[in-house]
């Protein structure tokens, strides 16, 4: 099978082990922070990339797993995720 293109820039920033330190800023002004860890690995024969994260923002546990991949034809990266509050992100980008 042809070694897949187009993630390798996301391979080479994301795939490993993180340590995070997070701050959110609200639509009101207020900061949320928070740390954690990321664990980001290749899947589906490396044309993916799973990433899960776990970290405590602004005193609450939280926990969300992304799928991120590469359309070879539209030149687009996709990204996927759900998280343990119910939330979803969908983003495509160049």
């Amino acid at each position: 099978m042809q070694e897949p293109k187009g993630l390798d820039r996301l391979r080479d920033r994301f795939v490993g082990e993180w340590d995070l330190d997070v701050t959110l800023r609200m639509p009101d002004g207020s900061t949320l922070a928070g740390t954690g860890t990321a664990t980001a690995r290749e899947v589906a024969g490396g044309y993916g990339i799973q990433n899960d994260l776990s970290f405590t923002l602004g005193g609450k546990p939280y926990q969300e797993t992304d799928l991120w991949t590469y359309d070879r034809e539209k030149g687009t990266v996709h990204m996927f995720g759900a998280g343990s509050d119910g939330s979803t992100h969908d983003h495509t980008g160049r």
